[in-house]
């Protein structure tokens, strides 16, 4: 939710978002992307954020377990965008993915060819296989790249954490703006490098 990793704790867990960073620069994504068709709400703070900006509110449960237990009926509120609540991937959950095998069963099954450009998106992101128009346009701080249908927008700040500065707000603003108006572009797909990278499919 805020494009940056926010900091591990005491523990070595990872911190929650930064609460400034969704209205500061999520909100604005969102203004500037009209026309997403597919919303993969991953995690808490991702599903209590885009529930509410898309009138799903009465869907969100006291519990991710009940939230996402209502998968059905979410996807089936809206017409466009659509949206799914997934699990965060994190060690925490594995419990959670051991005492819920509905989800693996029934979700992740019925959804795979339903979001099939999203997820060859992250095969191509791993063996580093997508390439295109974007990835010879001149950023400092993002890089851009697009195959298939599918853009790529990577930021390229990891020795500050991918935090988002005047220079990179801009520069996502211009490779987003990009993104909407090429009619052959199906989905973006936002990623960093280094260690502490986010991931978000758009």
């Amino acid at each position: 939710m805020g494009f940056c990793f926010p900091g591990q704790d005491h523990s070595g867990a990872d911190l929650p978002p930064r609460r400034e960073c969704a209205p500061l620069w999520h909100d604005a994504l969102m203004v500037r992307l009209p026309d997403i068709a597919l919303v993969l709400a991953i995690g808490r703070y991702a599903q209590n954020y885009h529930f509410r900006r898309l009138d799903l509110a009465r869907y969100l449960g006291g519990s991710l377990s009940h939230t996402l237990q209502h998968w059905r009926d979410v996807w089936a509120a809206r017409e466009a965008p659509k949206l799914l609540p997934l699990p965060h991937p994190s060690w925490r959950n594995t419990g959670w993915l051991k005492r819920n095998p509905w989800f693996e069963a029934e979700l992740c099954r019925w959804s795979a060819p339903r979001c099939d450009g999203c997820w060859r998106a992250s095969d191509l992101i791993v063996s580093g296989a997508i390439k295109g128009a974007f990835q010879d346009m001149a950023y400092s701080t993002i890089r851009c790249a697009t195959d298939d249908g599918v853009a790529l927008i990577t930021l390229a700040r990891p020795d500050k954490l991918n935090a988002i500065n005047a220079a990179m707000h801009s520069e996502l603003r211009t490779a987003l703006d990009a993104a909407r108006d090429d009619p052959a572009v199906r989905c973006v797909v936002l990623t960093g490098e280094g260690r502490h990278s986010p991931r978000a499919r758009i």
